[in-house]
Protein backbone atom coordinates (compact mmCIF):
# COMPACT_ATOMS: atom_id res chain seq x y z
CA UNK A 1 0.00 0.00 0.00
CA UNK A 2 1.41 3.46 -0.94
CA UNK A 3 2.61 5.59 1.93
CA UNK A 4 0.83 8.83 2.85
CA UNK A 5 3.66 10.81 1.22
CA UNK A 6 3.31 8.85 -2.00
CA UNK A 7 -0.45 9.37 -1.99
CA UNK A 8 0.01 13.11 -1.58
CA UNK A 9 2.53 13.24 -4.42
CA UNK A 10 0.15 11.32 -6.65
CA UNK A 11 -2.68 13.70 -5.79
CA UNK A 12 -0.53 16.70 -6.77
CA UNK A 13 0.60 15.12 -10.04
CA UNK A 14 -1.44 16.48 -12.96
CA UNK A 15 -3.81 14.06 -14.66
CA UNK A 16 -2.44 13.49 -18.17
CA UNK A 17 -5.85 13.20 -19.79
CA UNK A 18 -7.09 16.35 -18.08
CA UNK A 19 -4.02 18.30 -19.24
CA UNK A 20 -4.47 17.03 -22.81
CA UNK A 21 -8.12 18.07 -22.72
CA UNK A 22 -7.17 21.57 -21.58
CA UNK A 23 -4.51 21.87 -24.28
CA UNK A 24 -6.87 20.68 -27.00
CA UNK A 25 -9.66 23.05 -25.92
CA UNK A 26 -7.20 25.94 -25.78
CA UNK A 27 -5.86 25.10 -29.25
CA UNK A 28 -9.37 25.02 -30.72
CA UNK A 29 -10.32 28.33 -29.11
CA UNK A 30 -7.06 29.95 -30.23
CA UNK A 31 -7.67 28.64 -33.75
CA UNK A 32 -11.09 30.23 -34.08
CA UNK A 33 -9.77 33.53 -32.68
CA UNK A 34 -6.82 33.48 -35.09
CA UNK A 35 -9.06 32.69 -38.06
CA UNK A 36 -11.57 35.37 -37.10
CA UNK A 37 -8.85 37.99 -36.70
CA UNK A 38 -7.47 36.94 -40.10
CA UNK A 39 -10.85 37.77 -41.67
CA UNK A 40 -12.60 34.39 -41.69
CA UNK A 41 -15.74 35.44 -39.84
CA UNK A 42 -17.47 32.06 -40.12
CA UNK A 43 -14.67 29.48 -40.34
CA UNK A 44 -15.64 25.90 -41.07
CA UNK A 45 -15.05 23.11 -38.59
CA UNK A 46 -12.38 21.73 -40.94
CA UNK A 47 -10.57 25.10 -41.06
CA UNK A 48 -10.64 25.33 -37.25
CA UNK A 49 -9.40 21.75 -36.90
CA UNK A 50 -6.58 22.31 -39.40
CA UNK A 51 -5.48 25.48 -37.63
CA UNK A 52 -5.63 23.80 -34.19
CA UNK A 53 -3.87 20.65 -35.41
CA UNK A 54 -6.72 18.38 -34.30
CA UNK A 55 -9.34 16.17 -35.92
CA UNK A 56 -12.78 17.64 -36.66
CA UNK A 57 -14.32 15.13 -34.26
CA UNK A 58 -12.22 16.65 -31.46
CA UNK A 59 -14.11 19.92 -31.84
CA UNK A 60 -17.42 18.11 -31.40
CA UNK A 61 -16.07 16.21 -28.41
CA UNK A 62 -15.03 19.40 -26.60
CA UNK A 63 -17.81 21.76 -27.71
CA UNK A 64 -21.34 20.43 -28.10
CA UNK A 65 -22.34 23.30 -30.40
CA UNK A 66 -20.80 26.03 -32.50
CA UNK A 67 -22.44 28.52 -30.15
CA UNK A 68 -20.57 27.04 -27.18
CA UNK A 69 -17.28 27.24 -29.09
CA UNK A 70 -17.90 30.84 -30.07
CA UNK A 71 -18.83 31.76 -26.51
CA UNK A 72 -15.63 30.16 -25.17
CA UNK A 73 -13.62 32.12 -27.73
CA UNK A 74 -15.37 35.36 -26.80
CA UNK A 75 -14.66 34.76 -23.10
CA UNK A 76 -10.96 34.13 -23.77
CA UNK A 77 -10.76 37.21 -25.96
CA UNK A 78 -12.48 39.33 -23.30
CA UNK A 79 -10.05 38.12 -20.62
CA UNK A 80 -7.07 38.93 -22.84
CA UNK A 81 -8.44 42.38 -23.61
CA UNK A 82 -9.18 43.26 -19.99
CA UNK A 83 -5.79 41.98 -18.82
CA UNK A 84 -3.97 44.14 -21.37
CA UNK A 85 -5.97 47.31 -20.71
CA UNK A 86 -4.78 49.68 -17.98
CA UNK A 87 -7.21 52.05 -16.32
CA UNK A 88 -7.22 55.76 -17.03
CA UNK A 89 -6.24 57.84 -14.01
CA UNK A 90 -9.34 59.86 -13.09
CA UNK A 91 -7.08 62.40 -11.35
CA UNK A 92 -5.55 63.55 -14.65
CA UNK A 93 -6.65 66.92 -16.06
CA UNK A 94 -9.67 66.53 -18.39
CA UNK A 95 -7.82 66.92 -21.69
CA UNK A 96 -5.05 64.53 -20.68
CA UNK A 97 -7.65 62.06 -19.46
CA UNK A 98 -9.57 62.24 -22.73
CA UNK A 99 -6.37 61.67 -24.72
CA UNK A 100 -5.41 58.68 -22.56
CA UNK A 101 -8.91 57.18 -22.71
CA UNK A 102 -9.23 57.69 -26.47
CA UNK A 103 -5.85 56.05 -27.09
CA UNK A 104 -6.68 52.99 -24.97
CA UNK A 105 -10.21 52.60 -26.31
CA UNK A 106 -9.10 53.10 -29.92
CA UNK A 107 -6.44 50.39 -29.57
CA UNK A 108 -8.96 47.95 -28.11
CA UNK A 109 -11.73 48.68 -30.62
CA UNK A 110 -9.35 48.38 -33.56
CA UNK A 111 -8.06 45.04 -32.27
CA UNK A 112 -11.59 43.65 -31.90
CA UNK A 113 -13.11 44.73 -35.22
CA UNK A 114 -13.07 41.24 -36.75
CA UNK A 115 -14.54 39.66 -33.63
CA UNK A 116 -17.40 42.20 -33.63
CA UNK A 117 -18.21 41.32 -37.22
CA UNK A 118 -18.23 37.63 -36.33
CA UNK A 119 -20.50 38.28 -33.33
CA UNK A 120 -22.89 40.26 -35.54
CA UNK A 121 -23.33 37.19 -37.75
CA UNK A 122 -24.61 35.02 -34.90
CA UNK A 123 -25.93 37.16 -32.05
CA UNK A 124 -29.39 37.62 -33.60
CA UNK A 125 -29.93 33.86 -33.43
CA UNK A 126 -27.90 33.11 -30.31
CA UNK A 127 -29.16 34.49 -26.98
CA UNK A 128 -25.97 33.26 -25.27
CA UNK A 129 -23.65 35.16 -27.63
CA UNK A 130 -25.90 38.22 -27.49
CA UNK A 131 -25.73 38.13 -23.68
CA UNK A 132 -21.92 37.88 -23.81
CA UNK A 133 -21.83 40.94 -26.08
CA UNK A 134 -24.05 42.86 -23.65
CA UNK A 135 -21.81 41.92 -20.74
CA UNK A 136 -18.75 43.23 -22.56
CA UNK A 137 -20.66 46.42 -23.32
CA UNK A 138 -21.40 46.79 -19.61
CA UNK A 139 -17.69 46.39 -18.80
CA UNK A 140 -16.81 49.13 -21.27
CA UNK A 141 -19.51 51.41 -19.85
CA UNK A 142 -18.06 51.00 -16.35
CA UNK A 143 -14.67 51.99 -17.74
CA UNK A 144 -16.20 55.17 -19.13
CA UNK A 145 -17.83 55.90 -15.77
CA UNK A 146 -14.52 55.43 -13.90
CA UNK A 147 -12.47 57.50 -16.34
CA UNK A 148 -14.86 60.45 -16.22
CA UNK A 149 -16.04 60.12 -12.64
CA UNK A 150 -15.21 63.77 -11.78
CA UNK A 151 -17.57 64.99 -14.49
CA UNK A 152 -20.24 62.43 -13.59
CA UNK A 153 -20.22 62.89 -9.80
CA UNK A 154 -23.55 64.70 -9.89
CA UNK A 155 -25.28 61.62 -11.28
CA UNK A 156 -25.38 62.93 -14.84
CA UNK A 157 -26.84 59.80 -16.45
CA UNK A 158 -27.46 61.47 -19.81
CA UNK A 159 -23.81 62.50 -20.08
CA UNK A 160 -22.65 58.97 -19.25
CA UNK A 161 -24.98 57.62 -21.94
CA UNK A 162 -23.45 59.96 -24.53
CA UNK A 163 -19.85 59.29 -23.52
CA UNK A 164 -20.56 55.56 -23.62
CA UNK A 165 -22.28 55.82 -27.01
CA UNK A 166 -19.48 57.63 -28.85
CA UNK A 167 -16.87 55.18 -27.53
CA UNK A 168 -18.65 51.98 -28.60
CA UNK A 169 -17.46 49.53 -31.20
CA UNK A 170 -20.40 50.41 -33.45
CA UNK A 171 -19.38 54.06 -33.67
CA UNK A 172 -15.74 53.07 -34.16
CA UNK A 173 -16.73 50.76 -37.01
CA UNK A 174 -18.73 53.54 -38.68
CA UNK A 175 -15.71 55.83 -38.49
CA UNK A 176 -13.37 53.15 -39.81
CA UNK A 177 -15.72 51.74 -42.44
CA UNK A 178 -18.40 54.19 -43.54
CA UNK A 179 -16.28 57.33 -43.08
CA UNK A 180 -13.08 55.67 -44.26
CA UNK A 181 -10.95 57.02 -41.41
CA UNK A 182 -7.67 55.34 -40.54
CA UNK A 183 -7.04 54.37 -36.89
CA UNK A 184 -5.18 57.61 -35.97
CA UNK A 185 -7.89 59.79 -37.52
CA UNK A 186 -10.64 57.75 -35.87
CA UNK A 187 -8.88 58.10 -32.52
CA UNK A 188 -8.71 61.88 -32.97
CA UNK A 189 -12.39 61.95 -33.87
CA UNK A 190 -13.22 59.96 -30.75
CA UNK A 191 -11.19 62.36 -28.59
CA UNK A 192 -12.89 65.37 -30.20
CA UNK A 193 -16.34 63.91 -29.55
CA UNK A 194 -15.49 63.24 -25.91
CA UNK A 195 -14.08 66.76 -25.45
CA UNK A 196 -17.21 68.27 -26.99
CA UNK A 197 -19.50 66.27 -24.71
CA UNK A 198 -17.45 67.20 -21.65
CA UNK A 199 -17.31 70.84 -22.65
CA UNK A 200 -13.52 71.12 -22.23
Amino acid sequence: MPSLTQQRRAAKRPDGRHERTKRTRAAIVTAILDLTEAGELAPTAQAIADRAGVAVRSIRQHFVSREQLFLAAAEVHARRTVAQRPEVDAALPPRARVAAFAALRARELEATRALRRAVALVEHRSPVVAQAARQLGAVRRREVARAFAPELDAGRRALLDRLDLVSTGKVWDVMRGDLGLGPPAAERQLADLLLALLGV
